[in-house]
């Protein structure tokens, strides 16, 4: 069989996806296989046969636990984003959350126009977070940007930062937080998630898993899901957006694809 990588460069990630499967059918009791096949099957965001096929690589390897847990943690975080998305459920907060963190969450379920308006009195209300990234622009070259704010440029985050900790799908404030120290990616999971350190202004730290995707749409292009390409569709009204694909920040400089970052340090004090 192919490696991954070869796999999704002569075919489309479902024909990658399919070939995988037919490889785990030939040796049901090798390890190395049933892999791929997991990763292809998350990179596609197949969550439910993601997770039966985690179990059986776990079954198969047991040393691979750490890693096997921990995807199948991740994927739980996943769908829970999903459902926050679909205003089916709320995201976990770390700390009680404030009044504009609240407002977002509400305006998952709302009309686009109606929504667009709490969301605007939500990003008044939050305070802006200024700080310099660092981004990888190839091999040897990193590029330093500063900001005097940051948010997602997905309007239904605005100052959110999303984070999975374990198996829970957290929102924190951009404002809250420290740094962020972004691992470069090192297989296609992490086009998925982004493999992270994040350090609280309250002296905090923890390994988390950034999503590097927006939530999927049933028929979203090999481009978007591979982290390829970022593309935008209006909510409702000039200035509000909803993002397909890789994950994008926007500062008041520029907006940046996070997985090219490499870290965000902020400024001690937040500003109101």
């Amino acid at each position: 069989m192919k490696s991954l990588d070869a796999l999704l460069h002569d075919h489309s990630l479902s024909d990658s996806v399919a070939l995988a499967e037919a490889a785990v059918k030939a040796a049901p009791g090798s390890a190395d296989p049933r892999a791929t096949w997991v990763q292809l099957l998350l990179l596609h965001g197949d969550w439910a046969r993601g997770r039966v096929q985690l179990q059986a690589w776990q079954a198969l390897t047991p040393v691979a636990k750490p890693t096997t847990q921990q995807l199948t943690d991740t994927v739980a975080a996943e769908i829970q984003r999903e459902r926050v998305f679909r205003a089916q459920a709320a995201p976990e907060f770390l700390t009680p959350p404030q009044a504009w963190m609240t407002m977002l969450v509400s305006a998952m379920g709302m009309e686009n126009a109606r929504a667009c308006d709490v969301r605007d009195e939500a990003f008044e209300l939050a305070a802006a977070s200024g700080g310099e990234l660092l981004l990888a622009r190839d091999k040897e070259e990193t590029v330093r940007e500063s900001f005097n704010w940051l948010a997602d440029a997905d309007s239904r985050l605005g100052p959110v930062c999303e984070l999975i900790i374990d198996s829970r799908y957290c929102w924190v404030p951009y404002a809250e937080l420290e740094s962020i120290t972004f691992q470069a990616p090192q297989n296609v999971v992490h086009l998925v998630w982004a493999h992270a350190m994040v350090k609280w202004r309250s002296g905090r730290q923890q390994v988390c898993q950034i999503p590097a995707r927006y939530p999927l749409l049933e028929d979203t292009p090999d481009e978007f899901r591979l982290g390829r390409k970022t593309d935008w569709l209006t909510l409702g009204r000039e200035g509000h957006y909803t993002g397909i694909g890789q994950k994008t920040l926007l500062t008041d400089n520029d907006e940046f694809a996070i997985l090219p970052l490499r870290s965000i340090q902020f400024r001690e004090e937040a500003l109101q």
